[in-house]
């Protein structure tokens, strides 16, 4: 039964399957963020909702379809619009909260 259902949430989506078929990007049509990271040092996230948790060691980062979070020494959110967050200092781990 456990076969069944990971084989089951690993099958595209209906959203995936029409993303695929008009050539939308997923990130759009899924609510999901896209993540850029250059090292260690910078990271810029797009398509995100709000920030959930920030300081020096930690920040969250929520989005429409799942929470980024980021741990590391000192970060700072350099850049923050409408569009995009831009994030410096030294990561440790990037995780994707479900």
């Amino acid at each position: 039964m456990a076969k069944r259902r990971r084989e089951r949430d690993e099958a595209p989506t209906l959203k995936e399957k029409i993303a695929d078929a008009v050539d939308i990007s997923k990130n759009i049509v899924l609510g999901m963020p896209l993540v850029t990271m250059v090292g260690d040092r910078e990271l810029t996230i797009e398509n995100y909702a709000g920030i959930i948790e920030y300081g020096d060691e930690i920040i969250r980062i929520k989005c429409k379809a799942v929470n980024v979070s980021i741990t590391g020494k000192n970060m700072e959110l350099k850049t923050m619009t409408e569009e995009f967050l831009y994030i410096t200092g030294r990561f440790k781990c990037f995780s994707f909260e479900y």
